[in-house]
């Protein structure tokens, strides 16, 4: 099937042919293609215009942002305390290192 996405943008809107293909995180050493979508630095970016390899997805004149990485949230409660590991086995290192002193 072959559809047309419409990205907004604050300049213009954008027209990305065919489907958008999910390639994960962003790859410097990959030959990107118009819809192809990428993460980078917690955020997702959609190509629009065909770019070389190693141009970053924060360059706008070929990449639209999808997704913003959002704020770190507040941390969470502490947990329960977990339970005792089992005792180590004994060391004869100490000993060892004594006699060599001597």
């Amino acid at each position: 099937m072959n559809t047309a996405l419409l990205l907004n943008t604050p300049i213009k809107n954008i027209v990305i042919p065919g489907n958008l293909v999910p390639m994960g995180a962003y790859d410097a050493g990959t030959d990107y293609v118009v819809g192809d979508s990428v993460d980078y630095l917690g955020s997702s970016y959609l190509m629009f215009n065909d770019v070389r390899q190693e141009l970053l997805p924060t360059n706008t004149t070929y990449w639209q942002v999808l997704a913003n990485k959002g704020v770190t949230g507040a941390t969470g409660d502490t947990g329960l305390t977990g339970p005792t590991g089992p005792m180590g086995e004994a060391s004869n290192s100490f000993v060892v290192a004594m006699a060599a002193a001597l």
